[in-house]
């Protein structure tokens, strides 16, 4: 049964990171000037955790000149889910604040960090740290990945400490200057010390992008791949993102997954109970049967 306390954690990086692609060293900096946003995000998931909806008000500033660009920034997340890696789940709030720095020392390379710290309900604790390179040839550009959060935090008296990595790698082919090609690579691993085996997914997602005026991005992909429980994925991506006027900002992300069970399940077990070898948020009534997973984002934003 989900309890709800005022707290929140399904993990929905894929739609937000979508976009975040999209809008790279090639169409979305805007130089030499300082920026002030605010906005708030919604996020809605089912079919995986149970169903999961939750907000993120945020606002952040900073500076974006030819040789870098730094944006610290502040969020609240409401009715975020967490999970103790056995099919039980409570909703949190929690603040996060961090600071992204992006360099760009030559034409065609830049190189990203981002450091953010959370603070909330149920002692939540977390650090997400990501890294990046992007080699941008003009024809082609190659990306590469790699992020890492550390989380903590008091469930029903007991003590959660997770931790998720990713790494990640993309090729783009650039058909005209604003449209492009992409094939990607993405390796996600969940570790949860109250469970005996870590949980992977390993997908390939190939899919195109198109950007109008930087005012419009619309991109699509399809993606497959396996998870250490020998579960197939399939799935389909989408993500739309338009500016009105130059201070309004609207993004809108859809995606849909579908787990296929493997003909001999590891082994039996509730959710992500020792032993079973399945996905830590899954929930206990779909252990050992395929699923399919839908989630949706749409936020607005006012830009300075």
């Amino acid at each position: 049964m989900q309890k709800k306390i005022f707290t929140g954690t399904t993990l929905f990086a894929a739609a937000i990171f979508i976009l975040t692609v999209c809008c790279g060293p090639s169409y979305g900096r805007e130089l030499d000037k300082f920026k002030l946003s605010a906005g708030v995000k919604g996020y809605a998931s089912s079919g995986i955790s149970e169903t999961s909806l939750y907000y993120r008000p945020y606002v952040e500033t900073g500076y974006s000149g030819e040789l870098f660009s730094v944006m610290p920034s502040l969020s609240q997340f409401r009715d975020y889910q967490v999970t103790d890696g056995s099919g039980n789940y409570e909703l949190i709030n929690f603040f996060e604040a961090g600071c992204a720095l992006s360099l760009y020392p030559w034409d065609f390379l830049g190189i990203d960090m981002e450091y953010f710290y959370s603070s909330g309900d149920m002692e939540y604790l977390s650090s997400d740290m990501k890294g990046g390179i992007v080699l941008d040839f003009r024809k082609t550009a190659f990306t590469v990945q790699y992020s890492r959060r550390n989380s903590q935090y008091s469930f029903n008296g007991a003590d959660i400490t997770a931790e998720r990595n990713v790494l990640f790698f993309e090729l783009n082919y650039y058909m005209k200057e604003n449209r492009s090609i992409d094939l990607s690579f993405d390796r996600r691993s969940d570790i949860y010390d109250s469970l005996d085996y870590d949980y992977s997914q390993n997908t390939i997602r190939a899919g195109m992008s198109f950007v109008s005026d930087r005012s419009v991005i619309v991109l699509g992909g399809i993606f497959a791949g396996m998870d250490s429980a020998d579960y197939a994925i399939a799935g389909a991506d989408m993500g739309v993102s338009v500016r009105i006027k130059g201070h309004v900002k609207i993004t809108l992300t859809g995606r849909i997954s579908h787990y296929a069970a493997p003909l001999s399940v590891k082994s039996s077990g509730s959710g992500g109970s020792s032993g079973s070898k399945t996905n830590p948020f899954l929930q206990t009534s779909s252990v050992g049967e395929s699923y399919t997973e839908k989630s949706a984002s749409l936020g607005a934003a006012w830009i300075l």
